[in-house]
């Protein structure tokens, strides 16, 4: 359940246990997950606290002991846990610390390197790119997806499957008109529409970005308004997503 009502900019929503209590509020700006998002049990207890940049999970998370204090803190960039990982009793007091570097565990102990007999191990290079995320971590970071409850509002960047045409490619060019000066001046090629596609598949809004001239961007971006869509899927269910068509004007053979 999403108690919201769509705004520009920023809106805060609030979704629930089948108990009715929360179990996260989390912000939209411009149409993505962009802040903290809280996490509650059912009991309106908060469990988590995981921060979202452009619909990605980036900063530090927390997670809390039922009594408020803070459980674990670590902080997670570009996907991947960099830092300091600290865990602590319910009374405050740290009980386990590791540094993290891209997803790996920095080394702790002196270097035993006789060329480099003081050489500070905090400062080794890494193969960064030759560091992958672990299973644990893939398993953490799906578990920070957001939940997407019905007629969720946002717009989601990254999805499984991208929009595609409901009737076929051959019925969309069926009703594309080809303005008459561009025919007459012979004028060939691509206009780029990018088309804002609702969960139920209609188009909400479109822009031109990707210019041909002579009547043809008025012409696609018309056809593609009023064209349905097979909605974007994420974790199986249908969102809101952006979606680009290309749309081609090549001039009939004689």
């Amino acid at each position: 359940m999403t108690l919201s009502s769509l705004l520009f900019g920023q809106d805060t929503i609030k979704n629930f246990h089948k108990n009715g209590k929360v179990s996260e509020i989390y912000i939209l700006k411009n149409q993505v997950r962009d802040g903290v998002t809280k996490y509650f049990d059912d009991s309106g207890t908060l469990v988590s606290e995981v921060p979202f940049v452009s619909g990605k999970v980036e900063g530090v998370v927390k997670h809390f002991h039922p009594n408020g204090m803070v459980k674990e803190s670590f902080q997670i960039v570009e996907g991947k846990r960099t830092g300091i990982f600290e865990s602590y009793d319910s009374l405050g007091s740290v009980i386990a610390s590791l540094n993290f570097y891209n997803g790996a565990i920095r080394k702790e102990t002196p270097s035993s390197d006789p060329d480099n007999p003081g050489k500070d191990p905090m400062n080794e290079k890494y193969n960064t790119a030759a560091i992958k995320l672990t299973v644990e971590e893939m398993t953490f970071l799906d578990s920070y997806k957001a939940v997407i409850p019905p007629g969720d509002p946002a717009v989601y960047p990254m999805v499984d499957e991208a929009p595609m045409f409901l009737r076929g490619e051959e019925e969309f060019y069926s009703r594309l008109f080809y303005p008459s000066r561009a025919l007459d001046d012979e004028l060939e090629g691509t206009v780029i529409i990018r088309a804002l596609v609702n969960s139920d598949g209609r188009v909400e809004s479109t822009e031109v970005v990707k210019s041909l001239g002579m009547g043809c961007d008025e012409s696609a971006e018309i056809t593609v308004r009023y064209t349905d869509f097979i909605p974007a899927k994420l974790k199986g269910r249908s969102v809101n997503s952006y979606t680009e068509v290309t749309v081609s004007f090549k001039l009939p053979v004689k």
